[in-house]
Formats: structure tokens, sequence, C-alpha cells
């Protein structure tokens, strides 16, 4: 099983992101390691759902063996996770992650003495079931399972065409503020710890850990942490072909901006959906 990589850096909403074709590689690691080969989009036909799951696994938790009924794209968030599968382990850290097939049995666990934590978002189409257990013959007590800290369904009804599923996770140290800016595809948006303010209209509106928003094209908008604590944020978009994920609003104050949040990771999957 391939990895793909994440290259941590600081968040500048003026980055134009350019659409990768493969739907295993998001970020390229530096040119000493060039990308994996390019792999074909995935194939969505009719409605489906957006879901992600932020899945926290204590120190020697394991999933059962078991498929998913839609593609995923899982992103480690923090510590390491080992996934098991066809009689082999390979071991995910911090910033990587693999893509999960529909039908693929596997099984994913924390092997190690820290926790982790671990994001996983589904492409599942109308009528698919999520998660199927494979049934454990081995008489061995199983070992504790995983919890489940956030989960988020965003259906989608109308075909897309050419579209890639994108996922940010942002750390905002308080005071942190994003510029007022806009998108160019739908965002799920999920508060992983602490509190953001989301900022729109005029309005600001406190959202806590578990909580989350939708963002729809060209809605102007801020996110920030006007706390005292640490915050972190997961944000997966839509963005359909050709469309800038980001586009900041210019500044004409005159004052020095906040200090801006920090981009822990960004996963891409191409997709194509049809009718």
């Amino acid at each position: 099983m391939k990895k793909f990589w994440f290259v941590p850096h600081v968040f500048i909403f003026g980055l134009l992101c350019a659409l990768l074709a493969g739907c295993n590689l998001v970020i390229t690691p530096p040119a000493a390691n060039p990308p994996a080969a390019a792999q074909p989009a995935v194939a969505i036909a009719g409605e489906f759902e957006t879901v992600q799951l932020i899945i926290d696994f204590a120190p020697g938790s394991w999933t059962p063996n078991h498929v998913h009924g839609g593609t995923g794209l899982i992103t480690v968030v923090e510590g390491e996770i080992t996934l098991r599968r066809d009689g082999v382990e390979t071991l995910y850290k911090a910033g990587e992650g693999w893509i999960e097939h529909p039908n693929m049995l596997h099984a994913a666990g924390n092997a190690g003495a820290s926790p982790a934590r671990l994001s996983a978002v589904f492409l599942l189409p109308k009528g698919a079931i999520l998660t199927t257990p494979q049934k454990d013959t081995s008489g061995k007590a199983p070992p504790p399972p995983p919890t489940i800290t956030v989960q988020t369904r965003q259906a989608v009804s109308e075909p897309l065409g050419e579209f890639e599923v994108v996922q940010l996770i942002f750390d905002f140290i308080p005071g942190a503020w994003t510029p007022i800016h806009e998108h160019g595809g739908t965002g799920v948006i999920t508060v992983l710890n602490g509190d953001i303010t989301l900022r729109r209209d005029g309005a600001e509106t406190l959202y806590t850990t578990g909580k989350g928003w939708i963002e729809h094209p060209n809605m102007l908008h801020a996110a920030g942490n006007a706390g005292a604590s640490p915050a972190q944020l997961s944000a997966v978009f839509l963005l359909p072909k050709g469309a800038i994920l980001t586009t900041p609003q210019k500044d004409t104050s005159g004052k020095a901006p906040p200090p801006a949040p920090k981009l822990l990771m960004q996963a891409r999957l191409a997709v194509n959906s049809t009718k």
C-alpha cells in the first residue's frame, strides 16, 4: 500500500491550488522524492454523500476487519496508525495517509503507546452501507474499538462532473484569523478542538468542538480563534474542475493583519461524478 505525504507549511490564502489527476497523492513531497504515478479518478454515478469521521484510537485499540461502501480518503492527524490488509501491516505517521476503495477488506489500529487520531472522508453512493464489519471467528476477545469523535454528512444530489475532494486541517493559535475570503466549491467545516468564530455578513457565530457549518461557493467570510486556547478545524471541499479553492478579499483597512492559522495538512482526491 503506497503512502501519500503531506507537507506542513504556513497558511497562505493567495495560493492558487492546481488540480491533480491522481487519487493517491495530494501535495508533492520535496523534489528529491518524486510523486507516485497518477491513478484514475474515482467514478461516482448518481447521488452520494460526503461523510467525514474523526476517529480517536487509544493505545491498543483496533477496528475489526471491515469494508466500506464508498471510496475513502484517510489521513492520520495525530500519532501513528497501522493499516492491516492482505496479511501485511503498514505504519502511517501523522501527515500520511492512504486511499480505501469500496469492498477493500482491512483493519486499522494503534499499536503504539500514545493516542492517535485519524480523519476519514468517504464518498458514499446513495443506498450504500458506510461500514460492514467481517464476522470474527477467531474465538479471541477483540481489542477495544476506537472512538468516533465527530461524524458529518453532506448530501450531493446533482452530478458535479470532474471535481476534487480537498481536505484541509488547520491549527489556530489564540488570536489567529483567516482574511476575508471565498471558496470555489462547497465546504463542510468541523471544529476538531477548541472554539472557532465564523465572521460573516457583519455577524459572528461561535462553534465549539464537534460543531461546524457549511460554506457555499462565493460566500465571503473569515474564521478565527477569539479565545485563549489553541483550536483546530477540518475543512472538506468539493472543488469543481477549474475552480480556485480560495480567493482572498483585498484588505483595504490599512491595519496590520492578525496572525494566520497554520495549515497542518492537505489531502486531495480526484473524482468524476455523473448521473
